[in-house]
């Protein structure tokens, strides 16, 4: 299956999703109006109740939230970066600031910080962490993907670490390659080398999709050639009605096809 196509991992490097090492910190599990607009009352994952500017809010994905077809955004995480570059803020809103710092010791005892950088730092970020994506979560019983968008409503959505990716070019490429990794020969390829933990359980670490190797339709689409595409056309159309509903009552049938294509 391999000898003669290019690996997906020739094409993009797939990914682990940002690292906070300090989720509790991070993450944000509640949002509550304040009596100033552009500041919001958080809870923390810790429990803390914050005051905080809320220009810093961006929606969290997590690999629990995953689903073949779908993702849920039920949390949020206090974003330290750019959002096109990656690079950690120099600065923070007052607010924002004066929580981080009231948590120094323990932000700076995490084991990727180093001394020059500023304590808000989350680590693991790169610009291609923050585009369009075809994301999966780190341990489950299958191969379960998903296509993600660069933004939700305007803003970045941030994958954590329990989050796997690739990067996509594009909307239309991260259809097709969501459909192509969701589809049963994929799987059941995929599950001949993949890690496996007790039960049905397999670790779908970043190589393990690296070393998948990628249709010649597929390899064109992600090129930009537009020849001989027919068969993926139909992939794309599938993806896109199975994104659109995942508990369609032909969605087993749809996913069927997905093998003979």
């Amino acid at each position: 299956m391999q000898e003669g196509n290019k690996l997906l991992g020739e094409l993009a490097k797939p990914r682990m999703g940002v690292k906070t090492a300090a989720n509790h910190l991070f993450i944000v599990r509640q949002v509550e109006p304040s009596d100033d607009p552009n500041e919001v009352v958080v809870q923390m994952e810790s429990g803390e109740l914050v005051r905080i500017e809320k220009t810093l809010l961006r929606p969290l994905l997590r690999g629990e939230n995953i689903r073949a077809w779908r993702f849920e955004v039920r949390e949020w995480i206090l974003w330290t970066h750019d959002d096109a570059t990656g690079e950690v803020l120099k600065d923070l809103p007052p607010r924002a600031k004066r929580y981080f710092e009231s948590h120094a010791d323990e932000l700076s005892r995490r084991s990727d910080y180093r001394s020059r950088q500023p304590i808000w730092t989350v680590f693991r970020v790169s610009p291609e962490k923050l585009g369009d994506k075809v994301v999966w979560q780190r341990i489950s019983d299958l191969m379960e993907a998903v296509y993600c968008p660069s933004h939700l409503e305007g803003a970045l959505i941030v994958p954590i670490d329990s989050t796997y990716f690739c990067p996509v070019p594009n909307r239309e490429v991260g259809m097709a390659f969501t459909a192509w990794l969701n589809s049963l020969p994929v799987r059941a390829y995929k599950a001949a080398y993949t890690d496996r933990l007790r039960g049905s359980y397999f670790q779908h670490f970043a190589w393990t999709v690296a070393c998948l190797p990628v249709p010649r339709p597929l390899l064109r689409l992600w090129e930009g050639k537009k020849r001989d595409l027919r068969l993926v056309r139909r992939m794309i159309e599938t993806s896109e009605k199975m994104h659109e509903n995942p508990d369609r009552s032909d969605a087993e049938k749809l996913e069927d096809e997905l093998a003979h294509i």
